[in-house]
């Protein structure tokens, strides 16, 4: 009888510690977790082979970008930011999310870009990035390109129709 209450007492036990060490398995706990409050996902890039994710996500008519890291099965909020709105036809912000993840991003409220393309420097050299475009209304979406380094300005912006005229620069 008493190996069998050991036994009891063992598994409650055992379920008890499992059930007070659940770690968040998705992205959606993971911020749960870390109190980010957020009304929407947009969308999850993965960022490298460090099984860094950026999470785009709406709240109370705000942008936010987070990195998330993901351990084994579990993830975690690593740090997040604003991408600031403003009545112009495209934003520009640069972030570098905890000094691991360089990226441009931006809002765009023209609806006549279809293209969106950042020039820089890099050691000496001219390179040009496409950006990738997140909907998130008929008159607004979320764009930004990742990249491979930290970069410093100018960042030149131009804006193109769908038929590859030009349609807006940042200079």
């Amino acid at each position: 009888m008493k190996l069998y209450r050991s036994v009891i007492i063992f598994i409650l036990f055992f379920f008890l510690l499992a059930a007070c060490s659940i770690k968040p398995n998705n992205i959606n706990d993971a911020m749960d977790e870390a109190g980010i409050k957020y009304d929407q996902i947009y969308r999850y890039e993965d960022v490298d082979a460090e099984k860094l994710s950026l999470v785009f996500y709406g709240i109370n008519s705000q942008i936010g970008v987070g990195l998330v890291q993901k351990d084994h099965n579990t993830w975690k909020w690593v740090i997040g930011s604003t991408i600031h709105k403003k009545k112009e036809d495209v934003t520009l912000s640069y972030l570098n999310l905890d000094k691991r993840v360089p990226f441009l991003c931006g809002i765009v409220t023209n609806s006549t870009i279809h293209q969106l393309i950042a020039e820089y420097s890099v050691d000496s050299e001219t390179v040009k990035k496409q950006a990738e475009f997140i909907e998130l209304s008929d008159k607004e979406r979320i764009w930004f390109i990742k990249l491979d380094k930290p970069q410093r300005p100018p960042i030149k912006l131009t804006g193109y129709k769908e038929n590859g005229d030009m349609e807006w620069t940042s200079n």
